[in-house]
């Protein structure tokens, strides 16, 4: 196949007009891609053809862009002859796990305690509608959370585009997060949904990050005993020590005795398969600070999340497949991403009912060696699937800004019963607030 590489907005070249010699294509799931390639110059003294910061853009024979990324790293071995270079170009992947995710606050002015502004912060609060109604907090589904965050990020100025079809709705309960970058919210959305896989289209303009979950995926077939196509069969295994013998939520919300004003703690199970014993994964998720008229949760938690348990297992009922392939052909052909089911004809009886799912591609562009690595996502573990410990910080939501105007006697205080003064202040809700003042 015959490959071009433009730079910054300039034609494009052949690899070898550019010098390359070496070239490596490695698109991941969830993680930055990457494009390696290897540039031998004679003139040692000469400047580099290229340099941090250059945007760089990969067509192959029919012109379609196959990458495109930014330069971000470069290595130079030199000699008293000629000079060896080997670039690194990172695609949109890397500007999301620097950019810090924003939402807008509506706060309270300390100059006049009345009126209310939208500030931007980094203190956000994933899965929850940042803005406030009468009808207080509005729940958002994982889908609604990538959505914005990405959202947020083109409006940062990303060149990117996105396409969640085959996303489906996942309530999880919100929480409380400070200073993350929008590539840490993506994953944080992943571990609530463990077989959602992310790959890049560059054939799109701008590039277009696709998420798929495993029952969207399209499935290829692999011939193992086909040894013009398969080069290398690595380490392939059933991974039955991820599938859980249940999964079980204890979610802790609280009620107060209306006789005597006294708050108990309630505990309300979520379940799927067993419930107790080896292999069951058990999290508790504290609700009891959201117990107030504006929250999202109720005694008992609504059937959204009532379902959450079920859904995580589910997800881990299907085993994983891991290992790695390696391909090869006259060429890379358009044919692999991450997202994709693998499974395999003429090789051993439990390897051909099962399906891997890629999490990397990676192509030698001038060899036509292909490797799939196929498996889990990063996160999940040989013996936990996920933590959710993060996931128990929840926001308290039962204070509300105050937007009234102070109250005072006819000597201008409130004195309180200890003989301090207070200020009045009423809430959004309609509800009085006092604040000492001295």
């Amino acid at each position: 196949m015959s490959w071009t590489i433009a730079k910054n907005d300039g034609g494009g070249q052949a690899l070898s007009a550019w010098g390359i010699e070496a070239i490596t294509l490695t698109r991941k799931s969830f993680e930055t891609d990457e494009l390696v390639f290897v540039v031998r110059r004679p003139d040692a003294l000469a400047d580099p053809q290229f340099a941090t910061g250059d945007t760089i853009t990969l067509n192959d024979s029919d012109g379609i862009t196959r990458f495109q990324g930014t330069i971000r790293t470069d290595a130079t071995l030199t000699s008293s002859e000629q000079e060896q270079q080997t670039y690194g170009a990172w695609n949109a992947w890397d500007d999301l796990k620097t950019t810090t995710y924003q939402q807008n606050r509506r706060l309270i002015r300390s100059s006049d305690f009345a009126t209310l502004d939208d500030h931007p912060t980094t203190a956000v609060v994933l899965f929850r509608n940042p803005v406030h109604t009468s009808g207080g907090w509005t729940h958002w589904n994982v889908k609604q959370q990538i959505k914005d965050a990405l959202d947020f990020g083109i409006a940062s100025g990303l060149s990117l585009a996105y396409n969640l079809d085959a996303v489906d709705s996942v309530l999880t309960p919100w929480s409380e997060c400070t200073d993350i970058m929008l590539a840490q919210v993506l994953r944080r959305c992943q571990a609530n949904m463990l077989d959602l896989v992310g790959w890049w289209d560059y054939s799109a303009s701008p590039p277009c990050l696709n998420f798929l979950r495993r029952p969207s995926m399209e499935t290829r077939v692999i011939d193992l005993t086909d040894s013009t196509r398969v080069s290398k069969i690595d380490r392939l295994r059933q991974r039955n020590d991820l599938v859980p013998a249940g999964v079980v939520f204890i979610f802790l919300t609280s009620i107060t005795d209306p006789a005597t004003g006294k708050a108990y703690t309630k505990i309300d199970v979520s379940s799927a398969g067993s419930t107790s014993g080896p292999g069951v994964i058990i999290n508790t998720i504290d609700l009891s600070t959201l117990e107030n008229d504006s929250s999202y949760y109720t005694v008992p938690p609504p059937g959204g999340i009532r379902h959450l348990a079920g859904s995580y297992f589910n997800t881990l009922a299907t085993p994983w497949f891991d290992g790695s392939i390696v391909l090869k052909a006259a060429e890379c052909p358009l044919a692999w991403h991450p997202g994709m089911i693998v499974t395999f004809t003429h090789g051993r009886p439990d390897w051909q009912a099962l399906g891997g799912v890629i999490q990397q591609v990676s192509e030698d562009l001038l060899t036509g060696l292909t490797t799939l690595r196929l498996g889990p996502p990063a996160m999940l573990s040989a013996v936990q699937f996920v933590t959710l410990a993060m996931q128990g910080k929840i926001l308290r939501q039962d204070a509300r800004p105050a937007t009234g105007s102070i109250a005072s006697t006819a000597d201008g205080a409130v004195t309180s019963a200890l003989g301090r003064q207070i200020a009045q202040l009423q809430t959004c809700d309609g509800a009085t607030i006092n604040v000492l003042t001295v």
